[in-house]
């Protein structure tokens, strides 16, 4: 038997922790990790954590949701997932999706991306999720249960994801 999946949720990683997990993501070949509300404490536990995430082959699905990522965190988590050519699954929050949204525009592969549960998220987030869907083409699922979308964005999102799971692309 494998681990495939490892989840930390609502906790306190302290940087050895987070070290010693992610040491350890290459070797473990996963297929989902999730850190959700993980109080990674710094940016040197997220950048390392981040770098190991590009070198897991095997991984499918990430949840970062109910984390606090600065700039300096999400550009190295955008080079992560540029690097991470298997993952297909991203969950994120309100804040995280508006700053990755330009780091994910060229990244094929990425094929779903949750940012449900965000009620903050209003349509001026919606517009670069149009955009971010509009420009790849690879993203076909993307769900925003329980945001602040208008109808009009959720149309929107949805005739560009139509358009981008069709033969006419």
């Amino acid at each position: 038997d494998e681990l495939r999946e490892l989840s930390f949720r609502s906790c306190d990683m302290d940087e050895r922790d987070v070290d010693v997990m992610s040491s350890s993501l290459p070797l473990m070949d996963l297929r989902s990790l999730s850190l959700i509300d993980a109080n990674v404490g710094n940016n040197d536990a997220w950048s390392y954590l981040f770098h190991n995430v590009g070198g897991s082959s095997g991984l499918t699905s990430l949840d970062l949701s109910r984390n606090v990522l600065d700039v300096d965190a999400i550009g190295r988590l955008g080079m992560a997932l540029m690097a991470q050519k298997t993952i297909s699954s991203l969950t994120l929050d309100n804040g995280t999706t508006l700053k990755l949204a330009a780091c994910l525009r060229e990244r094929a592969g990425l094929r779903s991306l949750d940012v449900s549960r965000n009620a903050d998220m209003t349509d001026k987030v919606g517009v670069h999720l149009v955009e971010l869907a509009r420009v790849n083409t690879s993203i076909v699922i993307l769900r925003a249960d329980g945001c602040g979308l208008r109808r009009k964005t959720i149309d929107a999102i949805d005739g560009r994801l139509r358009y981008n799971d069709s033969f006419l692309r």
